[in-house]
């Protein structure tokens, strides 16, 4: 049985610069002479304070993470960005926060709103900004309690925007459903979704607006699933004759679509 072939593994442009970037260090007379002193104070002294000092002062001087002498050959293409401060083309330059999220504590840069503020170098290649960016988002999401993604999908919330932009002419859904071809039922899920899109978010507060917390992010969906169990939404004509806590959903005070999004960041 023949072999399976071995997966090739990329390696990543940062990578590459950090062994670069250590091998021309090793060249350093400066770099040299620092590390036999350290060198010098470990045959001596052995784990001591100024030892430490040493370390430090070094990896302040020449931008390294951590101490290696240039003689040690277990410093690799593999590991060298552990000495040497890689140079990414996407940084996460908010402050550091520590998460507790059960049953582990994690930390992360993103506020508590989740934003994550980025710094990226745009004259790197794009495809290694991309890469990176990737893994970024990923490691500081696994710090937050970031809810399965529901996929909204751009052809389905246009059905949705259609069904209500067709019901505010026609105001019967037997009429809408005719127009646009579709089950009666569909055409009311998605008139609830598109109401969502175009005013924007639920208020709470009031003992109205209370009801309405039953209806969650996917009010569209869950109307679908409602109306198997409601005669009075299935018998409805309008939106007016739905039940009364969807009559409250959809005729409760607008919030318009541009105050609940966050602000347009391109100027």
């Amino acid at each position: 049985m023949p072999s399976k072939a071995r997966r090739v593994v990329r390696p990543k442009p940062w990578h590459v610069e950090a062994y670069r970037r250590w091998l021309h260090l090793k060249q350093d007379p400066s770099y040299r002479a620092a590390s036999n002193e350290i060198k010098d104070l470990e045959s001596k002294e052995g784990i001591s304070d100024n030892l430490t000092k040493k370390k430090e002062e070094t990896c302040r001087q020449f931008d390294l993470i951590t101490w290696a002498h240039p003689d040690d050959n277990s410093v690799t293409y593999h590991n060298a960005d552990a000495i040497v401060r890689p140079q990414w083309p996407v940084y996460a330059i908010s402050p550091w926060r520590k998460v507790t999220l059960d049953p582990k504590e994690l930390g992360t840069r993103a506020d508590e709103d989740g934003w994550l503020t980025l710094k990226v170098n745009l004259l790197a290649p794009l495809p290694e900004s991309e890469e990176m960016l990737r893994g970024i988002l990923r490691a500081h999401r696994r710090a937050l309690d970031v809810p399965k993604d529901v996929r909204q999908r751009a052809a389905s919330n246009l059905q949705c925007l259609e069904v209500w932009e067709s019901y505010e002419n026609e105001r019967k859904f037997t009429a809408v459903a005719r127009h646009l071809r579709r089950k009666v039922s569909t055409v009311k899920g998605q008139y609830v979704r598109g109401y969502v899109l175009v005013f924007g978010s639920k208020p709470t507060g009031s003992m109205k607006q209370r009801r309405l917390i039953g209806i969650g992010d996917n009010p569209g969906g869950e109307f679908e699933s409602h109306l198997a169990n409601c005669s009075r939404c299935h018998r409805a004509e309008t939106a007016d004759q739905f039940c009364q806590k969807y009559v409250d959903f959809v005729k409760q005070d607008h919030v318009s679509l541009r105050e609940s999004l966050p602000p347009d960041p391109i100027r």
